[in-house]
């Protein structure tokens, strides 16, 4: 999961955003560990071996290409490649008279690397995304390999990088991950626990800030903007593990932002705020509890392990700190159910996608930006992409429904408005709150798995069912039938 789209990466020099060889293909079938593919391969001898496939494209709809069902002979692995920008990519490397690639600084070439990294996937042992900066690293080196080894003019083939990220990557994952400490900071007077667990990652208060020396770069920025580093929040550190820099601080971050958002889901549930007077200068973020602008990577001792450091973009300045209507007590006993349910949870890494994702949208000042987030997190938690759909299912366990799917379809229409025509309506926190209102009762029943599914896609099947007691009656009695018949007829 990557969480760094809102965030910047700053250096002292930059500012951006940051086996065998098979004779013949015989017969083989591709089946899914997680996100991972492993592909049966029979060599000319007759010997069987798998070969992991890590890296994939993703298709125009965003999700990764994983070739035609295991039935089809004519897959096609490389549908979707963008092997014209690869190629470009490959022109622009030179090699150094010591054989070593190195890449050219041409106009065009950080245009060039976006468009791929952005359609380039890579997922980890365990099926979870790594971060766009470790699969970019590793693309990269596949291909210096490769030129290394072939030769500046020399055509590449297709199979040939893919085989060799998928090596590169297998490399990578067998490396022991190492320890980091990422610094942070959070919208409270202090942290309500002496440490919260998320997926791994131990969050503490920062009780020697000292001992974590921030990177050169940012000391100059502090020091010419005459700001401080967490701007009146409560310091923290969140220990982790990563195989790289960007592993580490995608992970860290993640597990900070789940607790923001378990945090931000129960105590804003069912809450309102009325401005007094709304500007584009007094517009407040509708979340509560916020990261601080800056967070810096450390090695275990506290040494800086980066010249680099990230700052946040959606919330601008820093927010006035967080205080529980009555005290820490009670949001915490709901933390504390809700990172249990999450740490056995049938879709877990989906699950802590949407946290992510719902915190970071309700950061943002612009409602706009923050409704259509949260518009577009409706749609992937009833897996629809068409309002129709996506408004049924939204409001499938609505008492009042008719009343509730008139409300999403004015919010459809406040939603085209802003796509289509640029236009943007008034009463944009009235908007935010008008969604917030269906997502809310969602994440509560995926958190509880109320409806006992497996994956987010299935609770998305859930929510396609008749939503009449005749309707599901006579859906029951269709499924009863055609399993007796199946069972009578279909071998297996």
């Amino acid at each position: 999961m990557d969480v760094r789209s809102s965030l910047y990466v700053r250096s002292a020099a930059s500012s951006t955003r940051i086996e065998p060889e098979y004779a013949e293909r015989r017969p083989w079938r591709v089946y899914q560990e997680s996100g991972v593919s492993v592909t049966s391969l029979a060599t000319s001898k007759g010997t069987q071996v798998t070969i992991k496939q890590y890296a994939f494209w993703k298709t125009p709809w965003g999700k990764p290409y994983k070739g035609k069902d295991e039935s089809s002979e004519a897959q096609d692995d490389h549908k979707h490649i963008p092997s014209e920008l690869i190629k470009k990519i490959i022109e622009n490397a030179a090699v150094s008279a010591e054989g070593k690639v190195v890449w050219l600084p041409i106009v065009g070439s950080p245009m060039l690397e976006t468009a791929v990294r952005s359609t380039l996937v890579i997922y980890g042992e365990a099926g979870q995304v790594l971060d766009e900066g470790t699969s970019w690293s590793l693309f990269t080196k596949a291909l210096s390999n490769l030129i290394e080894k072939a030769g500046k003019r020399k055509h590449i083939p297709i199979p040939d990088i893919m085989k060799e990220v998928n090596s590169v990557v297998a490399e990578h994952l067998r490396q022991a991950p190492q320890d980091f400490i990422l610094k942070s900071s959070l919208s409270i007077r202090e942290l309500p626990a002496k440490c919260i667990t998320v997926n791994g990652c131990d969050i503490r208060s920062c009780d020697d800030t000292a001992k974590f020396k921030h990177p050169e770069s940012l000391d100059n920025y502090l020091r010419h903007t005459k700001s401080d580093f967490a701007g009146g929040y409560h310091v923290v550190t969140v220990a982790t593990k990563g195989r790289s820099k960007t592993e580490a601080i995608d992970t860290s971050l993640t597990a900070l932002h789940v607790l923001r958002g378990v945090w931000t889901l129960f105590a804003t549930h069912g809450s309102w705020r009325i401005p007094l007077m709304s500007s584009p200068s007094t517009q407040k973020p509708v979340g509560v509890i916020h990261s601080g602008q800056f967070h810096t990577l450390h090695n275990a001792d506290g040494s800086s392990a980066t010249h680099m450091y990230w700052f946040e973009v959606a919330t601008g300045e820093n927010t006035k700190i967080f205080h529980p209507k009555d005290d820490w007590k009670a949001l915490e006993k709901k933390r504390r159910w809700a990172l249990k349910k999450l740490a056995t949870h049938p879709f877990k890494t989906e699950m802590e996608s949407l946290l992510v994702r719902y915190v970071s949208a309700l950061d943002h000042v612009d409602y706009d930006v923050a409704f259509l987030k949260l518009w577009s997190l409706l749609e992937t938690i009833t897996g629809t992409d068409q309002y129709d759909q996506t408004i049924k299912r939204a409001t499938w366990f609505f008492g009042h429904r008719r009343y509730y799917r008139q409300v999403l379809e004015s919010l459809r229409v406040r939603r085209n408005q802003y796509v289509h025509a640029a236009q943007q309506g008034e009463g944009g926190e009235y908007v935010l709150y008008m969604i917030k209102e269906f997502i809310d009762p969602h994440l509560y029943r995926l958190l509880r798995n109320s409806f006992n599914v497996s994956s987010l896609h299935d609770y998305g099947e859930f929510l396609s069912l008749p939503a009449d007691h005749d309707g599901i009656t006579k859906r029951k009695r269709q499924t009863d039938k055609a399993a007796r018949w199946i069972k009578k007829h279909v071998k297996e």
